[in-house]
């Protein structure tokens, strides 16, 4: 059993008082999957959530991940990546923000519904659709609220933009 399957278990049996770290839970083994393509952990944070498992669920879906029962797996379940990356990056930014502000996964602040039915909190409140220029302007204000200044900020995602349009 991984490191990371310990402190899952562990936090299954503390979940009614530790929602923020299964919402970390959440991210580091979505990032692990990434890595190794393993998504047992992922499926066991949603086995284990008893009667939260459809709010997981929901979080997991919503970072890119198409769940299905599967009576074959200790789980009972089965993972799947669905979509394409850049679909879900809006949804893997919102995580890891409200993982580094120690949000629980119950919070009021990822219970935002889209018309797909994910749990999904956005940084730009003011519009449900995504626009660039919302984007834009979630980065900016997060990242003068970072004490980061505006020349900074400018040139980093200006030599964001050149790397991702110049890999094409």
């Amino acid at each position: 059993m991984t490191n990371l399957l310990k402190r899952i278990k562990a936090n299954a049996q503390a979940r009614n008082t530790n929602g923020a770290a299964t919402l970390e839970l959440i991210a580091l083994s979505a990032a692990e999957c990434d890595k190794s393509g393993d998504w047992t952990n992922l499926a066991w944070i949603i086995a284990l959530g008893s009667g939260e498992a459809s709010r997981l669920k929901a979080i997991v879906s919503a970072i890119g991940y198409d769940v299905k029962a599967d009576k074959k797996q200790p789980t009972g379940l089965r993972l799947k990546k669905s979509g394409d990356d850049g679909d879900n990056n809006a949804a893997r930014f919102s995580l890891s923000y409200h993982v580094e502000r120690k949000t629980s996964f119950r919070s009021k602040a990822l219970s935002e519904t889209h018309e797909d039915g994910d749990v999904i909190a956005l940084l730009v409140r003011e519009s449900k659709a995504w626009t660039i220029e919302g984007a834009a302007m979630a980065l900016a204000k997060r990242a003068k609220k970072e004490g980061v200044s505006g020349d900074v900020a400018a040139a980093a995602m200006l030599a964001a933009l050149k790397e991702v349009y110049n890999a094409e």
